[in-house]
């Protein structure tokens, strides 16, 4: 009966927070935001490679603003959000544009789609053509029937 009680919030609480996210967007009368798309995510990782690459405020500060919105979704991950995180502090113009520079924002981008990326549903597994093990001898490989080659 102990155990029943530690489990029992842990296993409800999921569902209160996405009840309280929809509740508290639909009572300031906000929806929630789309996840963001391949594309959206593409061209700030573009951009942070080429803030990477140029050491330019222009560049740096492009990189920054489109990364920005990406804190704000409520439905990306807090893994997600802290590979934004790092572009946003790291995509700063520098003295010397040094390897390590460069090698930490070229990372940060790239973790950019892995980590953010919507991930498909899964497909069912497809049914097997045939039908299952039938009893004694239904051909299935198991049991005494006949082995087919």
């Amino acid at each position: 009966m102990g155990r029943l009680r530690l489990v029992a919030p842990l296993l409800i609480t999921p569902w209160l927070s996405l009840g309280c996210l929809a509740w508290s967007a639909t009572a300031l009368g906000r929806e929630l935001p789309d996840y963001p798309s391949a594309s959206v995510l593409r061209e700030v990782q573009l951009a942070t490679f080429a803030c990477s690459r140029t050491n330019t405020e222009a560049d740096c500060s492009r990189a920054r603003t489109l990364a920005n919105p990406l804190m704000d979704n409520p439905l990306l991950p807090t893994f997600c959000k802290d590979g934004v995180w790092d572009i946003l502090q790291k995509a700063q113009p520098a003295a010397a544009n040094s390897f390590q520079r460069r090698d930490v924002l070229d990372q940060a981008g790239e973790r950019l789609i892995s980590r953010c990326q919507a991930r498909a549903k899964p497909k069912p597994a497809p049914a097997p053509g045939g039908a299952g093990p039938t009893g004694l001898g239904g051909g299935s490989g198991f049991g005494i029937g006949p082995a087919k080659n």
